[in-house]
């Protein structure tokens, strides 16, 4: 089996989570390249199965930083923040490959669950410091996100506040961060400021955490306005969540 042909199979089977495809290749192939072992790592952690995942990442005799991404990434995505935080710590430790914004987002999503606010202050400072790492949108996003479900809403605030070429995620989670915390009055006002001022139209996770945000603060007649609004004015279907 070509080498290439190969990796591209693993590549699209990968990606449409056909793991039983991906290992007959896989277990084919008589050399296995970095790209090759990444592409069945990341197929391992799109079903869940962070222990073949690793098992396959431990085995590898070099890794690059998509390799140390997609494992970190996995761990966050299916419920072991605390292994994820773990393999952040070791990429550190062996100081090559250096860190991108791909790994810090991860991380960051991981301390968010487990509430790690010194950890995530700890690479907030890291990123600052970092001359790879830009404060782009998403890195920003994820440091609002992680600070707010940390219990810091003041930093979540100063992060959002200088948040470069905000997205409807970036609004998303701060409008959120505000709801969470309870303060009602801030998340709607944060809403028309982003209404009046960017373009931006709401998604289906804005109406979450407005609803939220009314039901926090007993505003049932703004609550049900906004309910309202969603199909009415932007075309979006209530789910089980709102």
């Amino acid at each position: 089996l070509d080498p290439y042909v190969a990796t591209g199979l693993l590549d699209v089977y990968a990606k449409g989570g056909d793991l039983v495809s991906a290992e007959k290749v896989f277990d084919r192939m008589p050399q296995r390249s970095l790209v090759s072992s990444t592409a069945m790592i990341t197929c391992y952690t799109k079903q869940g199965n962070v222990e073949a995942a690793r098992g396959l990442f431990d085995r590898m005799c070099e890794r690059d930083i998509v390799s140390w991404n997609v494992m970190i990434d996995g761990y966050a995505q299916h419920g072991f923040p605390n292994e994820a935080l773990m393999l952040f710590q070791k990429l550190l430790a062996e100081r090559k490959p250096k860190p991108d914004e791909i790994t810090v987002v991860a991380t960051l999503s991981a301390c968010s669950q487990i509430g790690a606010l010194e950890s995530g202050r700890w690479i907030h400072v890291f990123i600052k410091n970092s001359r790879r790492i830009r404060l782009n949108v998403k890195v920003c996003t994820a440091l609002i996100d992680m600070y707010s479900k940390c219990g810091s809403l003041d930093e979540a605030i100063l992060v959002f506040n200088d948040t470069p070429r905000k997205d409807i995620v970036a609004w998303n989670a701060m409008i959120s961060g505000y709801a969470v915390h309870g303060y009602s009055q801030e998340a709607l006002r944060l809403f028309d400021e982003m209404q009046g001022t960017t373009g931006l139209k709401p998604t289906d996770i804005t109406f979450i955490g407005l609803l939220q945000a009314c039901a926090h603060g007993g505003l049932v007649k703004e609550g049900v306005r906004m309910f309202e609004s969603m199909g009415q004015e932007y075309g979006i279907k209530p789910k089980i969540e709102h």
